[in-house]
């Protein structure tokens, strides 16, 4: 594996050196790059973005709901969230897990819900379209994100802060770059359930809390994740400046 890594940093170096500019998508891909060989000169920063939305204020009058949407897959830590709810529930009642998506884990993630003894507060959705994740992200309190292999970005997230939503997620590749700890949300360590339950409890149980952190995960999405934003970088790097 060693020399399968060194020969494609080689291929990366070698390709590199016809461009002018990388343009990535986080810090931390930015340092995986130079770490492969790129001149670090060459490699900017420019996030990803998602269409600007009106929130909706959360209802007190329901369930607060837990959402996490994307691929059902082993990277994406699916037994982490579930096990981190039943700590949730074994302390309030009031609380939901609504999970949208497919993919390998889905009958896994069901049959530890079953263990756990959460199913009736565990929704399963299965693969649902954009207007769908629209109204699952409105109608929910907030996301998580609990993937346990670094992202290179984690788009999600950004579209949760738009519709004034905090989130927690485990702090691996490049999730920092759009989750603030403790403004935006919470990062917490890598496959740590019961921190993952802690903040998520701290989030439920402070309304004050939530709402400070709802209302700047929204403005952080507006100033930083919005198209005009990108594009405005971008064409700064077309035209030679820097990003």
């Amino acid at each position: 594996m060693k020399a399968l890594y060194q020969n494609v940093n080689s291929e990366i170096r070698k390709f590199s050196k016809e461009y002018r500019k990388i343009i990535v998508m986080s810090e931390y891909i930015r340092q995986e790059c130079i770490d492969a060989g790129i001149d670090e000169k060459k490699v900017e920063v420019n996030y990803y973005f998602t269409p600007e939305a009106n929130p909706v204020a959360f209802d007190p009058r329901q369930k607060k709901r837990i959402l996490f949407f994307g691929r059902l897959s082993v990277v994406k830590g699916l037994p982490y969230i579930l096990k981190a709810m039943k700590e949730v529930l074994d302390k309030r009642g009031d609380v939901e897990l609504h999970i949208a998506g497919s993919g390998s884990q889905l009958e896994p993630s069901r049959q530890l819900a079953e263990s756990l003894g959460i199913t009736d507060n565990v929704i399963f959705h299965g693969w649902q379209g954009r207007e769908e994740i629209r109204r699952l992200l409105e109608t929910s309190y907030l996301v998580v994100v609990p993937s346990i292999y670094p992202e290179a970005f984690g788009i999600v997230g950004i579209e949760a802060m738009m519709c004034a939503k905090p989130v927690v997620a485990f702090d691996v590749g490049g999730i920092s770059s759009w989750l603030k700890d403790q403004e935006t949300g919470f990062l917490v360590p890598n496959k740590d359930s019961h921190e993952l339950a802690l903040r998520m409890e701290e989030l439920l149980n402070d309304p004050a809390l939530y709402q400070r952190m709802a209302s700047a995960a929204r403005e952080e999405a507006i100033k930083r994740f919005t198209p005009k934003v990108h594009f405005k970088k971008l064409l700064e790097a077309y035209q030679g400046n820097s990003i």
